[in-house]
This record gives C-alpha cells, structure tokens and sequence, in this order.
C-alpha cells in the first residue's frame, strides 16, 4: 500500500492564504476611512453652503467667512489618516460655490509602491448652491403686480373709451 506524506500541507497553504487575507483585509478598512473621508467632506460642505445661503442678503466677505467657519467646524478633528484640507470659497451674484482640496496617504503596500508615482488618494469636493436674495425675489413680485395693476388700468380706460363713443 502506497500512504501519501500530508503532514506539511497545510502549513504551506495557511502561509500563502493568511497573509492574502490579511492584506485585502487592510486594504479594505483603508477605502472604509477613504469613503468615510469622503462622506464627512460631502456633509460638511453641504452643510457650509447651505449656513452661506441663509444669508445671502450679507457681502461677499460676511459668507465667505460664514461659510469657511461652518466648514471648519464640522471637519474639526473629524477626518482620519488626512492631511489638513485647504477650503477655497468664491461668492459671486448669483452662486456661491466651496471647494474643499484634501488626500489621504495609501496604504503602503509592499512591491507596489515603487510602481506607483501617487501616493495620496484624493478626498477633495466642489459644491455650489444658488444664491437666492429675498430682496431680488420682493422687486421681482412688486414689479409684476405694478404691471398687471398697470395692464388692468389700461383695460378698463379702454373699455370706457369705447362705452363712451
């Protein structure tokens, strides 16, 4: 009888399959803080924007500062593994739009590193919301029932004008 010699199988098979996990594993919660990254960026830009809306009636200067403030405080100690993100703001007449530069070093991965010219990955956003003044919308409105009070004016000179003849 021919009895085949197992005994060290497995030991290879566990030295190749448990560092393979071990890696995708570490890869895989290094793009869990990416994303997680990513979605405070997201939120905390959202949320800047719509602080720099509700004041549109201010200056330029008042919402940028408004809205530099709100973003820093929701990024305040919030992001893992990052940089310090640069925020760029710009309020124009009808826009107002941030821009948020961060990265986040990758992981170092042996071997691959030296074939990779990038090191960061990017987490940076733009956003942009309207810039809505009430003062804008309150003429709009005042100048449209003017001319339709003007138009109705006018319609009924001119049915008396014609009554009258």
């Amino acid at each position: 009888m021919y009895v085949k010699n197992n005994k060290g199988m497995m030991t290879v098979e566990a030295c190749v399959i448990i560092p393979l996990i071990i890696f995708i594993s570490l890869i895989l919660i290094w793009i869990g803080i990416l994303m997680y990254n990513k979605s405070a960026i997201n939120c905390a830009l959202v949320n800047a924007l719509d602080a720099g809306a509700r004041c549109a009636e201010d200056d330029n200067d008042t919402i940028c500062r408004i809205v530099k403030e709100k973003a820093e405080f929701m990024l305040d100690e919030k992001l893992l593994l990052a940089e310090d993100p640069e925020l760029t703001v710009t309020v124009d007449h009808g826009s107002i739009t941030a821009e948020l530069q961060a990265s986040m070093q990758a992981p170092p991965v042996p071997l691959i590193n030296d074939l990779v010219s990038n090191r960061y990955w990017d987490m940076g956003a733009r956003k942009s919301i309207n810039r809505i003044r009430a003062s804008r919308t309150v003429r709009t409105m005042k100048r449209m029932n003017e001319f339709v009070s003007e138009a109705g004016k006018a319609a009924a000179e001119a049915g008396m004008g014609e009554e009258g003849e």
